[in-house]
């Protein structure tokens, strides 16, 4: 499922029995989430037991189950929030019997390139997150990142993304980028020490709507590159 951050999202889940039932069963709907970095254990989402219902966390007063249908467990999420991207998984209980079935939900958007106002690669993993979170954005996903360098983004300074690495999109080799032996493409430095390793960031929003979108820096102005998102054809946005 692909949606837009501040929007609603449908997550798909539908159950039916066979024979079909002469009355209705006290089936119990859960949902559960996991980030998209697939790092840690699910976190609970809601509950559903007939007409009663409980959801938790950051997803209180969020979510609810559509029920537009005899069978309709799907998850309405509304408004969605940056951190809501991930897999979600639907568990249909009804005594002894389970059935469960897993939906990714993504966000639309833009991922940018982004650096201290201090210099190029100052940043250890969490500084980046931190700092792509303060432009209502999170680190990119190696997807996200590649879908972006399939639409055109070039940038030689090296970024970190969600999963640890560190890489960076390249579409006309050159020297100062890695040489001009090594073909187009993501480049990779591998996983990377979260604490003691420093890098850019590559940021990703979904939050900026629109087809043609110019994003620019707040510290271009202090660091006198030239390449600072003030050309409308190099910033647009990467749809995916």
């Amino acid at each position: 499922v692909s949606a837009v951050q501040g929007s609603n999202a449908t997550l798909p889940c539908h159950y039916r029995y066979e024979p079909e039932l002469s009355a209705p069963r006290k089936t119990r709907v859960k949902w559960f989430w996991q980030p998209v970095s697939g790092e840690g254990q699910e976190r609970d989402v809601m509950v559903a037991i007939g007409t009663r219902h409980r959801s938790y966390g950051d997803f209180k007063g969020r979510v609810r189950l559509r029920r537009s249908a005899p069978g309709d467990a799907s998850l309405v999420i509304n408004p969605l929030q940056s951190d809501d991207t991930g897999r979600y998984r639907c568990e249909i209980i009804d005594g002894l019997e389970d059935e469960s079935v897993t939906v990714q939900l993504k966000f639309r958007g833009v991922v940018f390139p982004y650096h201290s106002s201090r210099g190029r690669y100052l940043m250890n993993f969490h500084e980046a997150k931190e700092a792509c979170e303060k432009q209502d954005a999170h680190l990119a996903t190696f997807e996200q990142l590649y879908a972006s360098w399939d639409e055109g983004l070039d940038w030689c300074n090296a970024g970190w993304l969600m999963d640890g690495t560190a890489q960076y999109p390249v579409v006309e080799p050159r020297e100062a980028c890695g040489g001009t032996e090594l073909a187009p493409g993501v480049r990779s430095y591998g996983v990377r020490d979260k604490s003691l390793d420093r890098f850019d960031a590559f940021c990703f929003t979904s939050s900026i709507r629109g087809n043609n979108v110019c994003i620019y820096l707040v510290d271009c102005a202090l660091t006198g590159y030239s390449t600072c998102g003030c050309n409308c054809s190099f910033w647009k946005m990467f749809l995916f």
